[in-house]
């Protein structure tokens, strides 16, 4: 039973790339077997896995599943691509092998995008679970503006988004098959260039967080330096999409305090410093005064922000004390 005012009219593709990830695979593919929403394919693209994926997709009797085997490890991103080529449905959307969804997922999203048409992609609020499946936290991303995603240069979008090419023209690929790392970002920042995105306020995407995960993966030095090269060219491509100089300086100096969170995650202390001067660009960076000027900012903006928010804490502590103060008088 569909919820009043929304029809079966919204279709939707589901690309899921995977690489050795049986396991998982099996989970998400059942996630998405136990969806209440019924109107989707499946499209699971096995990029040269060797673990046992082919011989179980080859038996899976999941009708809705188109698959595709690739004799050779072409990397995610091609992958996907080969997946979005094949996708029947105005609607796309890529789940990770190892990201199981909610049952009420794709319901959710729909009905949603049924009472909101005409964004380029609606992406959900999130649910990081670990390697076993245990919640980490829920996350409430920010609503979405251009100049935002922009000045941030960070990907709003993950787990659960679903792009609309109902309403938007289609592109020949969805990734840039030779970007590793933020294929994801570079893909919504095109996508951004002809429409507007939109969060969807609920926490209807799941996420998983492990070691294995390209996030987590450890050459971090090559994904920084890719992350920070592959984005400076970009935004060097598109620069007429930003509203001023002073945004597009905003944006290059978040994409190296992005590079410098990411080596942050696996390196403390000396070795953190050391990981930082083995990038050419944040090395450079570090030492121009521009950099430090907009660091020394950014640190007074968090200090100001932190300080409100411990104002308020002890404000409402305070009238609460009061309160109880004044009931026993």
């Amino acid at each position: 039973m569909l919820p009043f005012g929304v029809t079966n009219s919204v279709h939707v593709s589901i690309i899921v790339p995977t690489f050795n990830r049986l396991n998982d695979l099996k989970l998400t593919l059942e996630s998405l077997r136990a969806q209440s929403y019924r109107n989707f394919e499946v499209i699971v693209i096995d990029d040269g896995s060797t673990d046992g994926t082919h011989e179980f997709l080859s038996e899976n009797e999941f009708h809705q599943i188109k698959y595709i085997r690739l004799t050779k490890n072409v990397g995610e991103s091609n992958a996907i691509n080969v997946g979005f080529l094949q996708a029947s449905h105005p609607f796309v959307s890529i789940v990770s092998s190892d990201d199981p969804q909610e049952v009420d997922w794709l319901i959710g999203m729909v009905t949603f995008i049924s009472r909101n048409p005409g964004y380029i992609f609606y992406y959900p609020n999130l649910r990081i679970i670990d390697r076993h499946g245990a919640l980490v936290q829920e996350v409430q991303l920010l609503n979405w503006s251009k100049r935002m995603q922009l000045r941030k240069m960070i990907c709003v979008a993950s787990a659960g988004t679903i792009i609309n090419f109902r309403d938007y023209e289609k592109p020949i690929e969805l990734r840039n098959g030779k970007v590793k790392f933020p294929s994801d970002l570079i893909q919504f920042l095109n996508l951004i260039k002809t429409g507007n995105a939109i969060n969807v306020p609920n926490v209807f995407g799941v996420w998983r967080d492990h070691d294995m995960s390209l996030t987590n993966q450890e050459d971090q030095i090559s994904r920084v330096t890719e992350f920070i090269s592959v984005s400076d060219n970009w935004m060097n491509e598109n620069v007429q999409e930003f509203q001023n100089r002073i945004d597009f300086e905003v944006a290059r100096f978040n994409i190296r305090l992005q590079g410098i969170h990411m080596l942050f995650s696996k390196n403390r202390r000396i070795n953190l410093i050391c990981s930082i001067f083995k990038v050419r660009a944040l090395r450079v960076q570090m030492i121009s005064p521009k950099f430090l000027i907009l660091a020394c900012f950014k640190v007074f903006c968090v200090i100001v922000r932190k300080s409100k928010t411990l104002i308020s804490i002890l404000l409402r502590k305070g009238t609460r004390n009061f309160s109880k103060t004044s009931e026993k008088s």
